[in-house]
């Protein structure tokens, strides 16, 4: 009996420490050679811009950069891809949520980055849902 409790621990594990390693964030690279070719308007004074890929995963992602403020959608993906490009660091897994997130460091003060995995084929009336919820105005 303690044989079969073994292994089956052992089993567990291996398949628990393969998914661990099954998820992993989309590379920085990845995304920087996709751009940003989209925005969404949060509210009359929010953008924020996003891509929907798979970057190489094999997974849907909805990679996302704002928010930017007084801007036009057009300006707001010219400054989407100005953060992007500026970008240095790896993605940092979050499943603290229940969904898969990658926080992405931005280098500025009020402006995120961050990619949602989803097992659905993402579209752009879900982008809004996904965005933090710090827009107040």
């Amino acid at each position: 009996m303690k044989k079969i409790v073994l292994n089956l621990s052992i089993i567990a594990t291996l398949v628990f420490s393969n998914l661990a390693f099954s998820i992993s964030c989309p590379s920085l690279s990845d995304i920087q050679s996709e751009g940003i070719a989209n925005a969404q308007t949060i509210t009359p004074v929010w953008q924020a811009t996003y891509e929907i890929s798979q970057y190489n995963t094999g997974f849907n992602w909805a990679f996302i950069i704002g928010y930017f403020e007084n801007v036009t959608p057009s300006q707001a993906i010219t400054n989407g891809n100005l953060v992007l490009s500026a970008m240095t660091a790896p993605g940092v897994l979050d499943l603290s949520t229940g969904r898969i997130i990658c926080h992405f460091d931005t280098n500025q003060n009020f402006i995120f980055a961050l990619a949602i995995r989803d097992i659905f084929q993402i579209s752009s009336m879900q982008v809004k849902s996904y965005l933090p919820n710090v827009v107040t105005s």
